[in-house]
């Protein structure tokens, strides 16, 4: 048999959390870049349940936020969701 078959045939965890994440953590790798080396921008994948840094934890840096949940709001930079929609839907 492959070798592969024993993890086909256990199943999958399901994804567990939502809420209490530290996003300041997403933008402290910035400081380890030099002016010239710093990325053209930010994309933050998050269900939006946690502490949001200031925006100045960018250092400038455009920020996407992209949420797993509809009813998130971004306190700064760009939102989408992932399925669409505003936001504003409701899980």
């Amino acid at each position: 048999s492959p070798p592969t078959d024993h993890i086909r045939r256990q199943s999958m965890p399901l994804p567990q959390g939502g809420g209490g994440t530290e996003l300041a953590a997403a933008f402290e790798p910035l400081t380890r870049f030099s002016q010239n080396e710093r990325p053209a921008s930010v994309v933050v994948f998050t269900d939006g349940r946690g502490d949001f840094p200031p925006e100045s934890a960018a250092q400038g840096i455009p920020v996407l936020w992209l949420f797993t949940e509809q009813g998130v709001q971004a306190p700064w930079g760009k939102a989408a969701w992932l399925g669409g929609g505003n936001g504003n839907e409701q899980k």
